[in-house]
């Protein structure tokens, strides 16, 4: 049985099933537009980033993209996708283990955003690849930190992990960005987690998040140009969960971005969604 979303007259619903067949997926633009809205009046002072990840439907990435988000790719066909649905190289994140040499060697020939480093030999194949082409990358480095943040559905921090380099390796990691040739370190990234349905996980999650980035800064020859401290945001899939508030999510993130963004007015914080 096919479940329409209710913003949908039946109407359409029967045109579109007659036109293309069942079963058959019905995305709402109008709706992707006010949710972008929603998170900007909510968190001014954000880049947000759209994750491929969690559909990547030409369509559904060119109405974010318009609508002024970034994105975020895992893939070489997910950022082909993101440009032919109009994401500028700037507006671009690559992140993910285990990145193919062939996908690192398009996002270097593109210039996007950054790169985000899952290892430190990551570093060694980038700054290679940047040579060879004559450009200086941007790259970002992810870090699994030391602590983990209660209240993820899935946490992806804390712990052994495949993704980000640990938190103590980190000294090791930005001198090494920092010397190779052809690099530009750029950005911070951790991820602690994801279908995060609780506002004080967030807050939790993005007040360590921002500690750590002023903790490296002391580290660095130059200041970061963003902090990416993840997303996570969940949406309810069981009938005892509830859908986050993005007000409340605003008035308990604001102020630690404001004050981040006050002692790094250089730094912008960024937060990936996708759900």
């Amino acid at each position: 049985m096919t479940q329409v979303p209710m913003t949908f007259p039946a109407d359409l619903v029967r045109d579109a099933a007659a036109r293309v067949g069942t079963p058959l997926y019905l995305f709402d633009a109008a709706a992707l537009r006010r949710r972008v809205a929603a998170l900007t009046e909510a968190l001014p002072d954000v880049t947000f980033f759209y994750s491929l990840k969690a559909n990547p439907n030409l369509s559904v990435v060119r109405t974010l993209v318009a609508a002024g988000t970034g994105t975020e790719v895992s893939s070489r066909l997910e950022l082909e996708t993101a440009l032919a649905a109009g994401a500028r190289p700037g507006q671009i994140l690559m992140v993910g283990p285990g990145k193919p040499l062939e996908d690192l060697r398009r996002a270097v020939d593109l210039g996007i955003k950054a790169i985000v480093v899952e290892a430190l030999e990551e570093l060694d194949e980038i700054a290679a690849l940047a040579v060879a082409a004559g450009r200086v990358q941007p790259v970002a480095l992810r870090i699994n930190p030391d602590f983990q943040v209660q209240g993820a559905r899935l946490a992806m921090s804390g712990r052994a992990t495949q993704f980000g380099i640990d938190q103590c390796d980190l000294p090791a990691a930005i001198e090494r960005a920092e010397a190779l040739p052809g690099l530009r370190l750029v950005g911070l990234h951790v991820y602690m987690g994801t279908r995060i349905l609780s506002v004080d996980t967030l807050e939790s999650n993005t007040r360590q998040v921002l500690e750590l980035a002023r903790a490296m800064a002391g580290q660095l020859r130059a200041p970061l140009e963003f902090v990416d401290v993840g997303g996570g945001f969940g949406v309810p899939y069981y009938d005892d969960e509830t859908a986050l508030d993005l007000a409340v999510v605003g008035q308990a993130l604001r102020p630690l971005i404001e004050a981040f963004r006050g002692a790094h007015p250089q730094t912008r914080v960024a937060i990936e969604l996708g759900r």
